[in-house]
C-alpha cells in the first residue's frame, strides 16, 4: 500500500471506506494470502527507486502519525 498509494488514515473520521471480505476457510485465506504477494510483487516491480525516496503517511483521524519515505 506505501507503494501504490500516497498515505492511509487507520482511523478517517467519515468510517473506513475498505471492503473486508471474510475469509473463513483455510483454502479462502490461502488464496487471499496468495492474492496479496502477487499484489504486492506487482507494485515493486513496477515503482522506480525514485518513487520509493518519495513521502508516504500514516494518518489517525486526518492527524499525521508518521511520515516517512516510502522504502522505510
Amino acid at each position: 500500500m506505501a507503494v501504490t498509494h500516497d498515505e492511509l488514515d487507520v482511523a478517517p473520521a467519515d468510517g473506513s471506506h475498505m471492503e473486508r471480505a471474510r475469509n473463513e476457510t483455510s483454502d479462502a485465506l490461502l488464496k487471499a494470502l496468495d492474492k496479496a504477494g502477487t499484489d504486492a510483487r506487482a507494485a515493486l516491480e513496477q515503482t522506480t527507486e525514485e518513487h520509493l525516496m518519495t513521502s508516504w503517511r500514516l494518518l489517525a483521524r486526518g492527524q499525521v502519525v508518521i511520515e516517512t519515505p516510502r522504502y522505510a
